[in-house]
């Protein structure tokens, strides 16, 4: 069966977080007219939790939700028990499935809404595809970098789950400070306070959205929380990676 245009949000769920045991970090996106739906979701175990972003007319409203895990089954609950508005469909049941569809994996909703093959409006299944997380995404699931009293960098270890999976931290920082984010053999990509990506200017090899191993951005120009993201670059996935961040003056 065809499925209505009407029915199909953006989404975004988040991909395993490395940290401790089973902690998960899961990204899906899809598209629609003059709206967009981000899922972001943690989770710790047989816990979840998140938030849904539905964003319309350049605004976005979060729904704060938490849920349990049970095998590819998240059960979701909303604050409040207020669902989030994705008018002109409708969101149906709570129940989400994450599914493998060849080398991606899918998130699948129920939804209601119109459906312009037959006419008719009915419950029907929307699938979203995995994405890279949002802004207001990442800032929902980043896990803050904390730095020993006196010391300017931390060091930590971190496996990825597959080559598709992100890692989120955010770095408070000031403006004339110097950033180091050491990962060999990750991507890394760093989100600037203003929401803009770090670009490396051509000296550096070249303008790119995400850079390997090692980046360095001094003088920082900004005060505020600098988002990093990290990606196995390749190789095996479960190898463990340090990676050290640095703060200095």
């Amino acid at each position: 069966m065809k499925r209505s245009l009407l029915i199909v949000p953006v989404v975004l769920l988040i991909n395993l977080l490395c940290g401790a045991a089973w902690s998960q970090e899961k990204c899906f996106r899809s598209e629609w007219l003059q709206q967009s739906h981000h899922i972001v979701f943690k989770i710790n175990g047989t816990n979840a939790t998140g938030r849904f972003i539905v964003s319309r007319d350049g605004e976005d409203t979060a729904y704060d939700l938490t849920g349990t895990v049970k095998a590819n089954i998240l059960t979701v609950k909303f604050a409040g028990g207020k669902m989030p508005d994705i008018s002109p469909s409708e969101m149906r049941g709570t129940a989400w499935t994450i599914l493998s569809k060849g080398t991606e994996e899918i998130l699948r909703i129920k939804v209601y809404g119109k459906n312009y093959t037959t006419n008719k409006y009915e419950v029907s299944s929307a699938d979203y595809k995995s994405c890279t997380p949002s802004y207001a995404g990442l800032t929902a699931i980043a896990k803050p970098v904390a730095f020993a009293k006196g010391s300017t960098s931390a060091k930590m270890n971190l496996t990825f789950a597959d080559n598709n999976e992100w890692k989120v931290f955010s770095i408070s920082a000031r403006k004339g400070q110097s950033l180091t984010v050491e990962a060999y053999g990750c991507g890394i990509k760093v989100y600037l306070p203003d929401k803009k990506i770090h670009e490396e200017n051509e000296e550096g090899g070249g303008k790119a959205s995400t850079l390997l191993d090692v980046v360095s951005i001094f003088p920082l120009q900004q005060t505020g929380t600098y988002l990093v993201m990290l990606q196995n670059a390749g190789g095996q996935p479960q190898r463990s990676r340090e990676v050290i961040f640095k703060i200095t003056d």
